[in-house]
């Protein structure tokens, strides 16, 4: 057992995992980062950050792992202006247009890099806002009457001057246009958060689909399946979520994933399956947990990065 592994074991048992992760992100990135990133290689500075989550020195100049993969994906400068498009969370909607068609997208209300010009009278009581240009940036609003609209203003404005691709090394970001966009709440008769599908598709074959469950709670857990509806027991940074029944429309989300998933060595397509047997699509991801989400045990690492 190497010495990250161990320390990872040891944190993990403590759980302080999660928190390592968060506490490497602050002193390499935030603070420190203008000063380390002139005497720290960007290679090495990833490796520092990955090293005492993943639990093990990654070997980026042959990457075997799936989070070695991310890393190098990240410093590698490919494909920037595809890589910007699919990220961008206005821009990619005409994407899946001409991929797939306008039915799996959910209505846009408002795009504009102005907060003070949304229309919040004239929006639906149920709205999600989003910004263009980076990952996390989301608020869910389920009753309007009862919102800040001021602190939602704040919030992004606050997003629009956030450069995330600077902070994560994920520079495709870099070149999107930062934006708010307003989106269409995806509706569910009993009023719950749609179950959220996110499929592996590597060199356009869908291989994995994680399910999250209890997201937006303390009590959040993931379950991996393969594309047979077959579950797995290996876990991705939370507990094991529950084996819950094949969707019945599976292999139409499949077949819609694989047609955005081609051209790309991977991608994550994250597609909404509701209650009311409707598909509608989320987002597309290049770099799940920029390189440093934690699979337990880490054999399963190595395992997906083999598909790549």
């Amino acid at each position: 057992m190497t010495y990250f592994s161990k320390l990872r074991k040891t944190l993990q048992h403590r759980g302080f995992v999660p928190t390592l992760r968060h506490s490497a992100r602050f002193v390499l990135q935030k603070p420190a980062y203008p000063i380390l990133s002139k005497i720290i290689s960007p290679k090495n500075h990833e490796k520092l950050m990955a090293a005492p989550v993943l639990g093990y020195w990654p070997k980026l100049d042959e990457p075997r792992s799936f989070n070695e993969k991310i890393i190098s994906r990240k410093l590698s400068g490919e494909n920037s202006s595809v890589f910007s498009k699919v990220s961008d969370k206005y821009a990619v909607r005409e994407y899946v247009e001409e991929t797939v068609s306008t039915d799996i997208l959910t209505e846009l209300y408002f795009v504009g890099d102005d907060p003070n010009e949304i229309p919040f009278d004239d929006l639906p009581n149920r709205f999600v806002v989003k910004a263009t240009h980076g990952s996390g940036m989301a608020i869910v609003v389920n009753e309007k009457q009862e919102q800040d609209f001021d602190s939602i203003r704040m919030e992004c404005e606050s997003w629009l001057e956030t450069s995330y691709g600077t902070k994560s090394r994920e520079y495709w970001y870099e070149s999107i246009p930062p934006q708010i966009v307003i989106e269409e709440y995806i509706p569910d008769p009993n009023n719950s958060v749609p179950r959220d599908f996110k499929f592996y598709v590597f060199n356009g074959r869908a291989e994995f689909v994680h399910v999250d469950f209890n997201r937006f709670s303390g009590n959040r857990s993931r379950r991996f399946f393969d594309r047979e509806w077959r579950p797995y027991n290996f876990r991705l940074d939370y507990p094991l979520g529950p084996v819950i029944d094949e969707p019945e429309r599976l292999n139409d989300m499949i077949e819609i994933a694989e047609k955005l998933g081609d051209g790309f060595e991977f991608v994550r397509v994250d597609l909404y399956h509701t209650s009311e047997n409707r598909i509608y699509f989320g987002e597309l991801t290049l770099a799940p947990g920029a390189g440093t989400e934690t699979f337990y045990p880490i054999d399963w690492d190595f395992e997906l990065g083999s598909y790549w």
